[in-house]
């Protein structure tokens, strides 16, 4: 998170490419990071998580760092492919760790832990991402974002037990089906996919919008996305630990979708004070988040159960991946079109409206698909 927050502003503004050739690039980060938990769901069920997120996490940090020797438009779209798919084997690996390190009935909590972990990177690494661009320059976050993986593999292999048996299963050993069998859930990653693609303009056209629309800097930009990764720190572990309590995981997960989408409505409040803006959108949309994703995370892992659970953690990863993807594809392309047509005003309100309306129709689909969906097992 010391990278990802500023690449659309490095691309667009230090390398002068357009926003789509920026989104073209940023989605090759997605493609990557889709194939990576495909493969890094199936390595669950052949090598274990522990030794899947161990080797990720070194070759991952090699990767970031070569970076640095890239800024051609193809070169640079080939490299970030490889190195996000390397680097996000981890991802379902660790989430599928979560059945070897934590008893059943504390998943949804495990799953916050593991997110307030991942939260707290987020609010560091763009604080620290903004300052070294405006002091050092754009090289050095590849660096110091790999030697940080690399330091990660080393804590993990000298300080976390492997649980996990060291002979990789035979295909003849899994039992239970795959995800891709499941149709319910395939409808049910389908319409988080559709939340997630508004969620993550917060990574893509935001950063972008407060730079041309409010006029900041990059070292105010992670400025924002440091308040973004507290206010999840603060407010997550409290909020689960009370939903847990009840048994609930559809409802707050459908309700989180509805408010993420409410979230960009403060950034139509072009005549406040834009700090304010910035606080009312990361406080609305940090408790849409809270809401929404550890639950695609429990539900999946309650959903695997008695079957090949790397296929389903797997498939849940490469959702976020898809999403990831999509967004910047979407996202860039529509702006572009509105500014040929509209003021810049018009056009983020046009946007943003949109990623409401979006977001509302998702929840009602949702809603109303509570029972074809079987949700039942999940109150």
């Amino acid at each position: 998170m010391m990278v990802m927050p500023f690449i659309a502003i490095y691309l667009t503004d230090q390398l002068g490419w357009s926003k789509s050739h920026a989104g073209i690039v940023i989605s090759c980060y997605g493609i990557g990071s889709m194939v990576g938990s495909l493969i890094g769901g199936a390595l669950i069920d052949r090598i274990g998580s522990y030794r899947a997120m161990l080797h990720s996490l070194w070759v991952g940090g090699v990767m970031f760092m070569s970076l640095v020797f890239f800024k051609e438009f193809y070169s640079l779209c080939i490299m970030l492919f490889l190195t996000s798919l390397l680097a996000d084997i981890f991802r379902p690996a660790a989430f599928g760790s979560l059945n070897v390190y934590s008893k059943p009935e504390n998943l949804t909590r495990s799953n916050a832990l593991v997110r307030l972990a991942i939260n707290l990177g987020i609010s560091i690494g763009p604080l620290i991402g903004g300052l070294i661009m405006e002091y050092a320059s754009y090289d050095w976050l590849y660096i110091i974002d790999g030697v940080t993986c690399i330091l990660a593999s080393l804590y993990l292999y000298f300080f976390l037990e492997n649980k996990e048996s060291k002979t990789p299963k035979k295909r003849s050993e899994l039992v239970g089906k795959l995800a891709i069998q499941d149709t319910k859930y395939l409808i049910f990653l389908f319409l988080s996919m559709i939340s997630l693609v508004v969620f993550f303009q917060i990574i893509n056209v935001v950063p972008i919008f407060l730079k041309e629309f409010h006029c900041m800097e990059e070292d105010q930009i992670g400025l924002f996305f440091t308040i973004n990764g507290l206010m999840i720190v603060l407010l997550e572990m409290p909020i689960i630990h009370y939903l847990e309590e009840r048994k609930q995981v559809y409802t707050p997960l459908i309700i989180g979708v509805l408010i993420i989408g409410l979230g960009h409505l403060p950034l139509l409040m072009y005549t406040v004070p834009v700090f304010l803006v910035i606080v009312l959108y990361n406080l609305i949309i940090s408790i849409g988040e809270i809401l929404n994703f550890p639950f695609i995370n429990t539900y999946t892992l309650i959903r695997a159960k008695g079957n090949q659970l790397g296929s389903y953690v797997g498939l849940m990863t490469m959702l976020f991946s898809l999403a990831y993807i999509i967004a910047p594809l979407i996202g860039f392309p529509i702006v572009e079109y509105l500014e040929l047509h509209y003021s810049m005003e018009k056009t983020y309100t046009l946007f943003w409206t949109g990623c409401v309306a979006v977001s509302v129709a998702t929840f009602l689909l949702f809603l109303f698909g509570r029972n074809y969906l079987d949700v039942g097992h999940y109150e």
